[in-house]
């Protein structure tokens, strides 16, 4: 049985009329009797005619294409779980006929696997949930709070901002105004000021993994991907973190 290694060589020779007589009926033989066969040598195929008749760059959009579709059916998950899913097989055929084709194959398929620190944050970021706004259901909460929180759950983390940080003016010693003010920072793009207040409520212990989380993403972010890595590799060695596993798949990625 031919190796699938080997079948993007065997179809570039097929299409190039290079194979015996004897190959060459063995190979429609096996495209007829043989549905996975058939399927794999159709999606080299097809692969190899977008190589040739588009070129790289278009061949690139594809993937990138292919990518963007899973990510959505997959609710964005982590790009190396994508990898692992439907995507790999994608990935896996682009990658052998890139080795044959093109003789800096290796460096184009680096270039493929690199994404910035904004899609790896966008990837990964979800706001945390909401704890303010039961605590004070009662009706005996701050309003301007409220309604910070209430911008914070539909997203219009400018809006959140403001009142977020009027509320922690007055009070500077709650830590976790502070988290969701932080939070909605690093929403706006504001790194610097997130990660100061990260630090505020790492203090707080029963909000410590929390601040030590979004304080990676920032870091990401904002591309300094070594502090980002000591960080990461911290909550991914930790055997209770609440985002352990998410940390391992984009150190994965960096790495």
């Amino acid at each position: 049985m031919m190796k699938e290694e080997r079948i993007p060589e065997a179809v570039q020779k097929y299409a190039d009329n290079l194979l015996s007589k004897e190959e060459r009926e063995e190979f429609d033989r096996r495209i007829r009797e043989d549905k996975t066969f058939a399927k794999q040598v159709e999606d080299y195929s097809f692969l190899l005619e977008g190589l040739n008749a588009l070129g790289v760059e278009a061949f690139e959009a594809k993937v990138r294409q292919w990518e963007k579709e899973y990510k959505t059916q997959s609710f964005q998950r982590p790009i190396r779980k994508l990898y692992q899913g439907g995507l790999r097989r994608y990935y896996a055929v682009a990658a052998v006929i890139i080795m044959l084709i093109f003789p800096l194959g290796f460096l184009y398929l680096n270039q493929m696997n690199q994404y910035s620190g904004e899609e790896l944050y966008a990837q990964n970021f979800e706001p945390y949930q909401d704890l303010l706004s039961d605590r004070d259901a009662s009706g005996q909460g701050d309003e301007d709070l409220l309604k910070a929180m209430e911008y914070y759950n539909k997203g219009f983390y400018e809006n959140a901002v403001i009142l977020l940080e009027a509320y922690v003016a007055i009070h500077p010693d709650e830590p976790l105004p502070g988290l969701y003010l932080g939070i909605s920072y690093l929403e706006t793009g504001q790194i610097d000021k997130a990660m100061k207040h990260f630090e505020f409520t790492s203090q707080d212990p029963d909000l410590r993994e929390m601040a030590e989380w979004y304080t990676a993403l920032a870091l990401v972010k904002a591309e300094r991907m070594d502090e980002a890595k000591t960080i990461l590799a911290k909550i991914a060695n930790s055997e209770i973190h609440y985002r352990r596993t998410k940390a391992k798949d984009i150190l994965d990625i960096l790495e």
